[in-house]
């Protein structure tokens, strides 16, 4: 029998499982690309879709309030 577990026979050091940049996968793109995205151009579309969606529902939201707050003035004042 031995002192090791069946589990420990093959460990990667962490130095040695990662990749050039640290995160792992060891293909080799761009440090400022995201593991998730093909090109530096998606990651930067994605993102500029990320804020329009995110301006057009806070209109949507503020814009609610807004009008609901109006409608109560009106009605109550």
């Amino acid at each position: 029998m031995g002192d090791k577990m069946s589990g420990d026979a093959h460990q990667e050091k962490p130095e040695e499982a990662a990749g050039e940049h640290g995160d792992g996968h060891g293909h080799g793109h761009s440090p400022h690309l995201a593991h998730h995205f093909d090109s530096l151009q998606q990651q930067f579309e994605a993102g500029k879709l990320g804020m329009w969606l995110f301006l057009a529902t806070e209109v949507l939201l503020f814009g609610g309030l807004f009008c609901y707050s109006n409608m109560l003035i009106s009605v109550t004042g």
